[in-house]
């Protein structure tokens, strides 16, 4: 049964480098359809005057926008890609069922979807996350990481797409990274706390399928939490190439519900 459009707000997170914008094509259908919607712009991404963003800002962002939404009584959806899963998944910290009916306030979390997104352990941080591969020169100590150009962003993170659309959002949108942001540590496994659903992007080149479907598949054999495993046939950003698909699984009942 889909979610009532009066009472659930969807709280969507790009990935590293990219704005909240790239949920477009997912935010217009929601939207159509009557649901409240709010693209998250990530503190981490882009330039900013004094220290950049750590990882810890990225959740607190993230985290105030789900606590403001509740307060209002209403059921929150985030949906996370790549990067954007870690810091999601501490930002979950505060916001679920028990927790707000704990301290007597309304509304809550009730379901994470992770595209493209790894199940971090309390720990580690984004750069050990995806094995190193985040291009981190720490001995130079850069406060910010540039975005790769678009014809490589294209090859790894949508190549479902064509070349004109890989330009349009890998050409102008990517803004560059808080280095800090990638290794800031993980300090709360949300995913345990709040039903969970796992898209496992199956034309993935950034993160291995394979990879993805271990990482999930240990999570679930461990017997903790409400965690639901969806693989689709898609690249990295699925929000972009399959929006359709994306939104049928934001729309789902929640696992263990």
């Amino acid at each position: 049964m889909k979610p009532s459009s009066e009472n659930t707000v969807f709280v969507l997170v790009p990935g590293g480098f990219c704005p909240g914008s790239f949920y477009h094509k997912v935010t217009t259908i929601l939207q159509n359809g009557g649901y409240q919607v709010h693209e998250i712009d990530l503190p981490s991404v882009g330039k900013r005057e004094g220290s950049p963003a750590t990882m810890y800002d990225d959740a607190d962002h993230i985290r105030s926008v789900v606590s403001e939404f509740a307060d209002q009584g209403k059921n929150v959806v985030l949906c996370a890609n790549s990067y954007g899963g870690l810091v999601s998944t501490e930002a979950v910290k505060g916001t679920t069922k028990a927790e707000r009916e704990a301290n007597g306030k309304p509304g809550a979390l009730v379901h994470v979807v992770f595209i493209g997104s790894l199940l971090a352990p309390v720990g580690m941080n984004a750069q050990e996350l995806v094995g190193g591969k985040i291009p981190l020169d720490m001995k130079s100590k850069p406060d910010y990481i540039e975005p790769i150009d678009a014809e490589v962003a294209g090859a790894y993170l949508c190549s479902d797409l064509d070349d004109k659309a890989t330009q349009k959002y890998y050409g102008s949108l990517q803004k560059p990274h808080s280095a800090v942001s990638f290794l800031g540590r993980l300090t709360h496994a949300g995913y345990l706390h709040v039903p969970t659903t796992v898209v496992v992007t199956e034309r993935d080149v950034a993160i291995s399928p394979d990879v993805q479907h271990k990482n999930v598949d240990t999570v679930i054999a461990e017997g903790k939490g409400n965690i639901r495993k969806v693989p689709m046939a898609s690249d990295h950003c699925a929000m972009i190439s399959h929006p359709e698909e994306i939104v049928e699984i934001l729309l789902q009942t929640p696992p263990g519900e």
